[in-house]
C-alpha cells in the first residue's frame, strides 16, 4: 500500500540520517583518539626531557654543594691558621695590647 511505502521511505530516510550522523560521530571520535595519541606522545617526550633536566640539575647541585663544602672547609682552616699566627705574633710582643691601641705614651719618642 501507499502508506506502507511512505512509512518505509521515512524509515529509510531516518536510517540514512542515523547512519550519516554515526559516520560523522565516528570521524569525530577517530580525530579525538588521534589527538589523544599525539598528546600522549608529546607528554612522553616532555616527561623524558624533564627527567633528564632534573638529573642534570641534581648533578649540578651535588657538584656545587661539594665545592661549597670544600671551600668552606678551606676557609675555616685558613682562618684557624691565621688566628693561630696572630696569637703567636701577639705572644712575641711584650705588650700585645699595643697591636690594637698603639704604643703606650711612655714608649713614645720625642715628637710623637
Amino acid at each position: 500500500s501507499e502508506e506502507n511505502a511512505k512509512a518505509a521511505s521515512a524509515i529509510l530516510t531516518n536510517l540514512d540520517k542515523i547512519t550519516a550522523s554515526a559516520a560523522k560521530g565516528q570521524g569525530d571520535l577517530t580525530r579525538a583518539l588521534e589527538e589523544i595519541s599525539n598528546l600522549a606522545g608529546e607528554l612522553r617526550t616532555l616527561v623524558t626531557s624533564l627527567e633528564q633536566e632534573a638529573r642534570e640539575v641534581s648533578g649540578a647541585l651535588r657538584g656545587a654543594s661539594y665545592s661549597i663544602t670544600q671551600e668552606a672547609t678551606r676557609v675555616g682552616q685558613d682562618l684557624s691558621l691565621t688566628l693561630k699566627k696572630i696569637g703567636e705574633v701577639m705572644d712575641n710582643f711584650s705588650d700585645p695590647g699595643s697591636l690594637i691601641t698603639g704604643p703606650a705614651d711612655s714608649e713614645l719618642g720625642p715628637g710623637e
